[in-house]
């Protein structure tokens, strides 16, 4: 959905996206553009030179490839972060369930930097605080919060 309304529309699929000021930038920098080059073919081309609206012309196509280029980015970053983020959630896994609690909390502290909001990480987190960690008796802080992921904790 989002990149049939980026090829329609550019900038509004990084907006759904969640990247609402590179998408806002990009929808106002093509649709000023293309107002420029609408009027300048269109409405008044007696009134505007030919060189801008030759411009104008550029400008709006450049503008488009770019928010088209960006989504694009965008999704292959996303692509990769999920990849980096399963691995480290299986290593966080294996490495709870073989008791090595430092190598699982390495990982979901790595994770927790990539998604703060992600379910699973945030699970295996309050697992492993509810494990002693190091011969502490409390659970460790959530690195996000700086507080206890434990409920009591």
């Amino acid at each position: 959905m989002a990149w049939v309304l980026n090829i329609l529309f550019p900038g509004v699929g990084l907006i759904l996206r969640r990247r609402e000021w590179l998408g806002l930038t990009h929808a106002v920098l093509f649709s000023l553009c293309a107002n420029l080059a609408i009027a300048a073919w269109l409405i008044a081309p007696d009134a505007i030179p030919g060189w801008l609206a030759v411009l104008a012309t550029i400008f709006t196509f450049l503008a488009w490839l770019a928010a088209q280029g960006l989504l694009a980015r965008h999704e292959m970053e996303i692509r990769r972060r999920a990849k980096v983020l399963a691995a480290l959630i299986q290593e966080a896994r294996q490495s709870l369930g073989s008791n090595r609690l430092e190598v699982a909390r390495v990982a979901l502290e790595s994770a927790l930097e990539i998604d703060s909001e992600h379910p699973e990480v945030k699970g295996l987190w309050d697992r492993l605080g509810a494990m002693d960690v190091g011969g502490r008796p409390e659970a460790p802080p959530c690195p996000e919060s700086g507080r206890s992921s434990v409920v009591g904790g």
